[in-house]
């Protein structure tokens, strides 16, 4: 009976480590949260916005221009704009700057790199309302702050007779397409990002380790190294990751 009641505690140990491990593969791709705490925030100007926010999921949506030749169309590149910003502000850890802050570049000749700086955000998505007769064309593309390289691009035709539809359409495809976009950039960076040569050693250290026989006092030496990791940069989540992968294999192997 003792025999078996060591089985099943190694087996729910075990089990608990994996689900560990599928946390900390989910925070990789979740990797930065909100800094303002809300992804409904509001900044009353450009210079108040956190410059730390250009290291997380956080976007800008720059008015879309009017260019039909008719003033009287410039609401319908106005409602795109709110629309898309309100249905980006679901992207789970986004930090979506209000459109309040967004308005004041509205026909301003600038970059997306001078205008990250500026707000604090990581992307940029700008976009264009073109029309002719009953036709419409929506244009609309993703930029990185930092490089200022065009992630992502799309192009919407419709009718104005069909608009609600085409919005509806338009601010759909934008935030499955470009959300994916932003979080694929920053697990990159989580890879990439390393904020002292002191984790970068202890890292090294770990992996080193991994490649020696896996005996309980490997485990233990690499358990620990990875916990001091964790303690100097809490976002690492390739850290936490690895930790909660080591962690399950010598609940495994070494469970009594």
């Amino acid at each position: 009976m003792l025999e078996k009641l060591k089985h099943a505690k190694g087996i729910i140990v075990a089990v608990a480590g994996g689900g560990a491990v599928l946390s900390g593969l989910v925070g990789y791709y979740t990797t930065y949260q909100t800094v303002a705490g809300s992804t409904s925030s509001s900044m009353a100007t450009p210079i108040a916005a956190n410059k730390a926010n250009i290291d997380s999921l956080s976007i800008i949506v720059l008015p879309f221009t009017n260019q039909t030749g008719d003033g009287q169309k410039a609401y319908i590149a106005d409602a795109l704009t709110t629309s898309i910003t309100s249905d980006l502000s679901r992207i789970r850890d986004a930090f979506v700057v209000s459109t309040t802050t967004a308005v004041a570049y509205k026909d301003k000749a600038v970059t997306a790199q001078q205008i990250g700086k500026e707000v604090g955000a990581r992307f940029a998505l700008q976009g264009s309302v073109l029309a002719s007769g009953d036709k419409v064309r929506i244009t609309a593309q993703l930029a990185d702050t930092k490089t200022g390289a065009q992630l992502w691009n799309e192009t919407f035709d419709g009718e104005l007779t069909n608009l609600f539809a085409l919005q509806d359409q338009v601010t759909a495809k934008i935030g499955n397409s470009i959300g994916r976009e932003m979080v694929i950039v920053a697990a990159r960076d989580s890879v990439k990002r390393v904020n002292s040569p002191e984790v970068a050693d202890l890292v090294m250290r770990a992996r080193a380790l991994a490649l020696k026989p896996l005996t309980l006092e490997t485990f233990q030496q690499i358990e620990d190294l990875l916990r001091q990791v964790i303690a100097r940069d809490p976002n690492n989540s390739a850290a936490q990751a690895r930790l909660a992968y080591t962690l399950m294999n010598k609940a495994t192997n070494f469970s009594t």
